[in-house]
């Protein structure tokens, strides 16, 4: 993580050719870190948008105290995006959500909670995750029914081969320590959608890091980035190649 003071929340948000959802993001963020009695940074990752988002943003940053703008150091996807800002993050607790907001920011201070120094339920996590599939999940709107099949296979497809103990790697609203941030993303090699499995992977398993899934409200998004004809194959080789790295020690401190 990048020098200077310690706050105690970074958000980091990646972006691509999301010129259209930005005003709404804005306002909703603009609200959460008026609201919060403790310092917040947010740093909006460009994954090399070829829409008006990257000078949209430019222009709608200007004045925000506290808000950044980065390009990805790849330009290869949303794994990319997530991890140069994870690694330019400063706060205490480094939260990465989507630019939708599918699951409210609101939900961030029940996370702070399970891995802040007063856990909710006695046991302090190096990650919280959230999780979709959960009893206590509220789904306000749910995915079509490709996507949502997809996900399901894939799901039952990462507990049977990496991740037995998680129901819902890729919900994307992930809130991890600053330790646990510098130690998985310095080993992070996947930049495609699979990087959630790889990160959790790297963390469960190859470092020890203590996880706790964790039940959300979420909303689906009708602009979702996944594309059913390619990005379902990509993910599929990606586990493979997180099972296999794990298996060979390719994580290990």
């Amino acid at each position: 993580m990048s020098g200077g003071a310690r706050m105690r929340l970074s958000i980091v948000i990646p972006v691509f050719n999301e010129a259209g959802r930005l005003d709404a993001c804005l306002s909703a963020l603009d609200r959460f870190v008026r609201e919060r009695p403790y310092g917040v940074e947010v740093l909006f990752v460009d994954d090399y948008s070829r829409d008006a988002t990257a000078s949209l943003l430019g222009e709608r940053l200007e004045g925000r105290a506290g808000f950044r703008l980065l390009r990805s150091a790849e330009g290869k996807g949303k794994g990319g995006a997530v991890r140069t800002g994870m690694r330019e993050a400063r706060g205490e607790f480094i939260l990465f959500c989507d630019v939708d907001l599918s699951t409210p920011l609101d939900e961030v201070d029940r996370f702070l909670g399970w891995a802040g120094d007063s856990a909710l339920d006695g046991s302090r996590y190096d990650i919280v995750i959230g999780s979709r599939r959960m009893e206590d999940s509220r789904i306000l709107r749910r995915q079509p029914f490709l996507r949502a099949l997809f996900g399901r296979a894939y799901a039952g497809l990462v507990r049977l081969a990496a991740l037995p103990s998680l129901r819902d790697t890729q919900c994307g609203f992930k809130l991890f320590t600053a330790r646990a941030a510098s130690e998985v993303f310095r080993r992070q090699t996947v930049s495609g959608f699979g990087f959630d499995v790889e990160l959790l992977s790297i963390a469960v398993r190859s470092l020890g890091f203590k996880v706790k899934e964790a039940p959300v409200v979420w909303t689906d998004s009708p602009e979702s980035r996944v594309r059913l004809l390619s990005d379902p194959c990509r993910m599929l080789l990606d586990l493979l190649r997180v099972v296999w790295n794990v298996r060979t020690g390719a994580y290990d401190p």
